[in-house]
């Protein structure tokens, strides 16, 4: 079938069949339908990729779209200087652009004597609340705020000045065509405020990337999907040396905040149309030092031969075994919930209980049973990894330290399966999906993420 000729709708409608076929597959053992799952995915693969295909045209023909917008707002006072640049017309409009990866909305701003073009985007329209505060703003903002100052032949590329002060250190100031911009931004009741102030040049564009800290109180009251306002402030200095600043717009936007249950998958960035992978943010639900997860080494201890936990100083396979073990004795049970309600096509996210949950619960989905081994293996001193591959996750653990060799377990099978055909076919599910990552060069088939690096490298540290 040739999916580069079917509409984007039809693409939707079989994307959707495809997934359903996809997720009844996984749910079934894995021996058993093997061949068949990966045949599904295969397809499933195909019709993403011609989707994601069509969407991109489909961004690109609406960007191209010009509208004209009308002036909504005046501010400021008549011009005195250069620096007081007079009544700011805030046109909404200008180029405007609506796709499936979300909104794009550009704000222009004109005064008597320059013309500053301001373009904000919403990076992130569904906030991830457990994660957010462990985000990079240079990677993953939430608000991206763009000037431009479309005058550089008025003015001729002015330069900053500045004065020394009696301590020594120095003081910037602006020339008369310097114009400076305060950037303020927060989700309400929800966030402290970010503020940045920019100055710009003649010709000169600056990008804001702004991401306010949600407050610790207020999110933990977040069980479901809860809609929240961003406010976007901006405003510009009346003159160089003046206090006073001048409001030039303050729009609000309607977000979503996840429940704080959900792990971010991915984000489509709205800048670009490319999806960003947030999946090492999984790193973070991997807790080995909750009172829960030592709690339950201790029963671990217990059913080894050893009654004892070494870590690599052991027999580091009979040790996951009796984390395997024990987990299977208490009677953990594989159920199906990792639907999390997420509006819309601009991000992926699954619902995720905490290691403490699923141990006081007695229960675990594919997400769960991982962070919750990852945690116990990390627990004993060993190095675990999360092995992400389609619709699907598997747990590993590096055989030596620092050995870069690894084993993994299918988590799925506690209930049903021993340790040694849990092992078997997690290390062949392992190495059929690498196999193709390897032929395609396609990250979604095969992610592995160690543990080691998620806390050294990404920065990526537990969330209790």
């Amino acid at each position: 079938m040739d999916y580069a000729e079917m509409a984007l709708e039809e693409l939707l409608a079989l994307e959707y069949d495809l997934t359903s076929a996809v997720e009844r597959l996984a749910q079934q053992p894995y021996i058993e339908v093997g061949t068949e799952l990966l045949s599904a995915q295969d397809q499933l693969y195909a019709v993403e990729k011609a989707r994601s295909r069509a969407e991109q045209i489909e961004r690109t023909a609406q960007a191209e779209t010009e509208t004209t917008g009308e002036i909504v707002e005046e501010a400021g006072e008549e011009a005195a200087s250069p620096q007081d640049a007079g009544p700011t017309k805030v046109m909404r409009g200008g180029k405007t652009r609506r796709s499936l990866g979300g909104e794009q909305i550009k704000e222009r701003v004109r005064g008597m004597t320059d013309e500053v073009s301001i373009e904000y985007t919403i990076n992130l329209p569904r906030v991830p609340t457990s994660v957010y505060n462990l985000l990079d703003v240079t990677e993953e903002p939430l608000l991206y705020c763009e000037f431009t100052r479309t005058d550089g032949a008025a003015f001729g590329g002015a330069t900053f000045g500045s004065s020394a002060r009696r301590d020594g250190s120095r003081r910037t100031f602006m020339n008369d065509s310097s114009r400076r911009y305060r950037v303020r931004s927060f989700i309400q009741h929800f966030s402290s405020d970010a503020v940045n102030i920019v100055t710009l040049e003649p010709g000169e564009t600056v990008t804001v990337r702004q991401l306010p800290t949600l407050l610790p109180d207020r999110v933990a009251q977040i069980n479901e999907l809860t809609r929240a306002t961003l406010h976007i402030i901006i405003e510009r200095q009346k003159a160089a040396d003046s206090p006073e600043w001048l409001l030039e717009t303050h729009v609000t936007e309607p977000i979503w905040l996840l429940a704080k249950t959900s792990a971010p998958q991915a984000s489509l960035d709205p800048r670009t149309g490319k999806w960003t992978d947030l999946t090492r943010y999984m790193g973070a639900f991997v807790t080995p030092n909750t009172p829960a997860v030592i709690g339950f080494l201790r029963t671990v201890a217990d059913g080894h031969p050893d009654k004892q936990l070494s870590g690599y100083q052991g027999d580091v396979r009979s040790q996951v075994e009796a984390i395997y073990t024990a987990l299977r004795q208490s009677g953990m049970i594989y159920v199906n919930s990792v639907m999390d309600f997420n509006p819309g096509r601009r991000a992926q996210s699954q619902r995720v209980r905490l290691p403490s949950e699923s141990l006081s619960q007695r229960m675990a989905n594919c997400i769960d049973g991982v962070v919750l081994m990852a945690s116990l293996i990390q627990g004993i001193s060993v190095n675990p990894c999360i092995v992400v591959l389609p619709r699907h996750a598997l747990v590993g653990w590096e055989t030596g330290p620092q050995s870069d060799t690894w084993e993994y377990v299918e988590t799925t099978m506690l209930a049903t399966h021993d340790f040694e055909t849990a092992v078997k076919v997690g290390n062949s599910r392992v190495a059929t999906h690498q196999k193709r990552f390897e032929d395609t060069g396609d990250p979604a088939w095969y992610r592995r993420w160690s543990l080691r690096d998620l806390r050294t490298i990404y920065g990526i540290m537990p969330l209790e």
